[in-house]
């Protein structure tokens, strides 16, 4: 059976310190595998930046805007926290309706 389709597209962009890009890697598998886990996740997926080595992108989809601010609401403090020893910046993050 297949599963529902997705309302929200979240995409997060990441920046790795100097030297910190597996650190960085590291910490947004282990990010997205969370994401995975919540309830209402669809996807989550780590990708790299073909033009620049040091950035990557997390793009997780979601059943609805409910389910993603209430993973977030419990996960965001988490993951800047994962992230902060090896991200250049704060995670800048945008959301996306799915149009049908």
């Amino acid at each position: 059976m297949a599963e529902a389709p997705a309302s929200i597209v979240r995409i997060t962009s990441l920046r790795a310190v100097p030297g910190e890009r597996a650190g960085l890697v590291a910490a947004a598998h282990e990010n997205a595998s969370a994401a995975r886990a919540a309830e209402g996740c669809r996807s989550a997926e780590v990708c790299e930046d073909s033009s620049d080595p040091q950035a990557l992108v997390v793009i997780s989809r979601w059943e609805s805007e409910a389910a993603l601010q209430g993973f977030l609401a419990w996960h965001r403090g988490i993951a800047h926290a994962s992230l902060a020893d090896y991200a250049a910046a704060a995670p800048v993050e945008r959301h996306f309706a799915v149009v049908s």
